[in-house]
């Protein structure tokens, strides 16, 4: 059961693009379903936690770890 889960999420995609999906499925779902009075308070209270999403999202894609 494991591995059919894995496998399903994304198991045999890069981590780059595993990464790139796993913060973009939220991202996307939050700007669905949030307003803009509460979109504006949730990206104040978020900036502190943007850089190190960021930088942990484009890693894969600029440094290659082979």
């Amino acid at each position: 059961m494991n591995k059919l889960l894995y496998t399903f999420f994304f198991g045999y995609a890069a981590l780059k693009w595993r990464r790139l999906i796993r913060v973009l499925i939220p991202v996307f779902l939050f700007s669905m379903l949030a307003t803009d009075s509460e979109a504006g308070i949730m990206i104040i209270v978020w900036s502190p936690v943007y850089v190190p999403i960021i930088s942990w999202l484009i890693k894969p894609f600029v440094v290659d770890e082979k």
